[in-house]
């Protein structure tokens, strides 16, 4: 009797409104505190394991979540254990505008395209060192900037965790004329475990606009933790663009010009061993389209590619299948002219005055940023425009993002927690 009342009691509180989501409410409650109470008892080793494995998009979400978390993910092996677990998912843009004023915007990879995520406008904590500036390198987190058109300071600088620091001074060798402009590279050597930043000095001829031919470009690297740049001796290479295109295989790559008067239409492929600080040429596709027509380098897929656009609109892709083995070059790709929908609604925006430069810059109209992991291609229009191409089907499609910029220049980032101490002290 005393049971079936109390079956029949439970039964009426059941019913009563409400009742049932209080219970539920409850419980929820009661399984989030022993959920965090269990979390918080895991081993050490165990916590940075399972935090490793989160994109850093997410980590510093649960920074601000409680203070052994935060403890837990200012451990510095944590942020080399992410790079090696989550880098994937920590891919990211850092778009660099430099009108009305030289500012940074990021927006992760997996945000692309959603209509309810916005450029995210990163904080300039080196604004009153360097008001005018560009970004030459990624690498692990970390972006090399330097003055807009000088070439000091250069400054390391994570945009996430908002740290940078100053590189050594140029030294007087650096001053031996008048420069034209300088070409860099950033990255990182695993047979010394340390982080380098080439620098090569191309010199004025009867004017700063024009290059001195004649005169072959100066070659230093500094790496980070050092108090000086060494000297590598010189080059004759003339090379295009202001950074490197494509790091592979521990090495920067690069086009050389054909003639300062033709940007962007070049004669070789050169890389620059970062451990061994030298120079090599590598074999180009086996056809006269990078001596004829536009053309950049990417990395897709850890390979050297080459990206060829015609008159027409047509582009085409060659990968170095085997590095170094010319003819391992493979046609991967062939995408159609695409005219992506801002421009055919507003028409093709022009550059503001001021935004052509004689430094070896390149506008590029056409330029492939990375493959996706959906395996969809993200392209980038007349630095103004962003794109995904699925070469299965030939389909386009515009990503729009609120507070897209009128135009910037598109760099390949990987997000992480590497803080710039610990790059200059590997």
């Amino acid at each position: 009797m005393g049971s079936c009342l109390q079956k029949t009691t439970n039964q009426r509180s059941l019913n009563r409104p409400g009742s049932q989501s209080i219970d539920v409410l409850t419980r929820k409650s009661s399984n989030n505190k022993r959920t965090m109470r269990s979390f918080s008892e895991f081993p050490k080793e165990l916590t940075l394991e399972i935090f490793s494995r989160l994109p850093v998009q997410s980590l510093l979400i649960c920074k601000v979540v409680c203070k052994r978390w935060n403890a837990a993910i200012a451990e510095p092996v944590l942020a080399t254990m992410q790079l090696a677990n989550a880098a994937d998912q920590s891919l990211c843009l850092v778009l660099h505008s430099e009108f009305p004023k030289f500012v940074l915007y990021n927006v992760f990879i997996s945000n692309l395209g959603c209509p309810d995520k916005e450029w995210k406008r990163l904080e300039i904590p080196f604004r009153q060192i360097l008001s005018s500036f560009e970004v030459v390198g990624s690498c692990n987190g970390l972006l090399c900037v330097l003055h807009y058109q000088l070439d000091d300071p250069v400054l390391i600088h994570n945009p996430l965790t908002r740290d940078y620091k100053k590189l050594p001074d140029k030294g007087e060798e650096h001053s031996k004329g008048k420069i034209h402009r300088c070409v860099f590279g950033f990255g990182f050597d695993p047979k010394t475990m340390a982080y380098k930043v080439l620098k090569i000095v191309h010199y004025a001829g009867s004017s700063s606009e024009t290059p001195d031919m004649n005169r072959k470009p100066d070659v230093f690297v500094v790496t980070l933790g050092s108090d000086e740049w060494r000297s590598k001796g010189q080059t004759h290479y003339q090379l295009t663009g202001s950074s490197s295109e494509a790091f592979v295989n521990g090495k920067f790559h690069w086009l050389t010009h054909r003639d300062f008067l033709e940007a962007g239409k070049c004669q070789d492929i050169i890389s620059f061993d970062l451990s061994t600080e030298t120079f090599q040429e590598l074999p180009r596709p086996d056809f006269e389209g990078l001596m004829k027509h536009t053309c950049h380098l990417v990395t897709l897929k850890g390979a050297l590619s080459a990206v060829i656009s015609y008159v027409d609109g047509t582009n085409e892709i060659w990968q170095m299948k085997d590095y170094n083995v010319r003819e391992s070059w493979t046609r991967e790709f062939v995408i159609r002219k695409y005219v992506p929908k801002i421009f055919l609604t507003f028409g093709l925006f022009n550059s503001y005055p001021g935004r052509g430069r004689i430094d070896g810059y390149t506008k590029h109209k056409f330029q492939v940023i990375c493959i996706l992991s959906t395996g969809e291609m993200l392209l980038l229009y007349e630095n103004q425009a962003l794109v995904s191409y699925n070469a299965e089907i030939g389909k386009f499609k515009d990503l729009k993002i609120k507070g897209q910029m009128f135009e910037y220049l598109s760099t390949l980032h990987t997000g992480s927690l590497i803080s710039v101490d610990a790059a200059f002290n590997s």
